[in-house]
């Protein structure tokens, strides 16, 4: 009878296993919806075991000194992995986003589902609600993958459309002391935290960064380090884009001029559209110290458009050795 019994378990056991690396297999063919997300990381297990084959394959290494000399430890404590070079435990969440943090590694992957599949931004107090944790966890949590998202990337070359916004509350809807604070700076972006971004027409990327001020200075020390020398730079008419070392053709918006044969800036306008949509829809307001890390979500979404959300799950998780330590102090606005 005794044999019976576990005969079963260790059938149970092997199809419970089976069933886990066929998921695993699959994963990239599969075209993921909610449903899929929720079925793939079924239990804690196999969200460990998706996420230690996304960083290590088929070889076990320390992510610390890349050794091979690890050794498992079975009653997986402190951690389930010991390096032989090091001399240091880990286990699948050292040196990423998912580092020290105690939420569990199946609601990390939900986060990073719903993080990708919102294109104007998930709020804190919602994902909150959907994970069933803290508004600050969950507002954590999505900064830390805000910054895992912050890649870098090389100048843009061809066609490339320059424009510049600025992001900030109207005064309407502001406070009567917070308008007077405003009221010596004059109308219209006053008050505004500018940003500038350029995009590429033949690859459809984007490059966006918050500055200081829009003067001719930091626009062309932007565009210096964003363009290559031959690239052919299309702006809107603003004095602070003229004298330009690119190639250089500009639109005049003040004269109702909106397209001229190929010259004009809607591709870059219609990336700032989806920013202000995000800022009014979704967050409704951004502090100045982490709009950069709203700003670098929306590019890395406009940027890796078209592929499969579990492919670009594994882009985050494959990211460049990530840690708290290199995470700057997070405080709550």
């Amino acid at each position: 009878m005794y044999l019976i019994i576990h005969l079963g378990t260790i059938l149970v056991s092997l199809l419970i296993k089976t069933f886990q690396m066929t998921n695993l297999d699959t994963i990239k063919n599969q075209t993921s919806s909610l449903i899929e997300i929720f079925s793939l990381f079924q239990t804690e297990e196999c969200a460990k075991k998706y996420l230690e084959k996304i960083r290590w394959g088929d070889t076990l290494l320390c992510p610390r000194c890349h050794s091979r000399k690890v050794n498992k430890i079975k009653k997986q404590k402190p951690m389930p992995y010991f390096c032989n070079h090091c001399r240091k435990y880990f286990s699948v969440r050292t040196e990423t986003i998912m580092e020290e943090s105690k939420i569990s590694l199946r609601k990390w992957m939900i986060a990073l589902y719903l993080f990708k599949n919102t294109p104007k931004g998930i709020a804190s107090t919602r994902l909150g609600e959907y994970l069933g944790i803290q508004q600050r966890s969950a507002w954590f949590l999505l900064h830390r993958i805000r910054e895992a998202t912050k890649q870098p990337m090389n100048p843009l070359s061809g066609t490339v459309e320059v424009d510049e916004t600025y992001i900030g509350g109207k005064r309407v809807n502001m406070s009567k002391y917070r308008r007077m604070q405003l009221y010596h700076l004059g109308r219209g972006s006053a008050g505004k935290i500018p940003v500038v971004g350029a995009l590429n027409r033949e690859t459809n990327q984007v490059i966006a960064k918050v500055v200081e001020h829009t003067d001719k200075e930091t626009l062309h020390e932007f565009i210096d380090e964003n363009t290559t020398p031959h690239s052919v730079v299309y702006t809107d008419e603003a004095r602070c884009y003229h004298g330009l070392n690119r190639e250089h053709e500009w639109i005049c918006h003040s004269r109702r001029q909106f397209v001229d044969g190929k010259v004009h800036t809607n591709s870059i306008e219609s990336f700032w559209a989806r920013v202000k949509r995000t800022y009014k829809g979704t967050h409704h307001w951004m502090s100045k110290k982490h709009l950069q890390r709203y700003v670098d979500e929306l590019v890395w979404k406009h940027n890796i458009r078209g592929k499969d959300p579990i492919e670009q799950i594994g882009l985050i998780i494959k990211n460049v050795p990530f840690s708290n330590r290199f995470l700057p102090i997070l405080v709550s606005p």
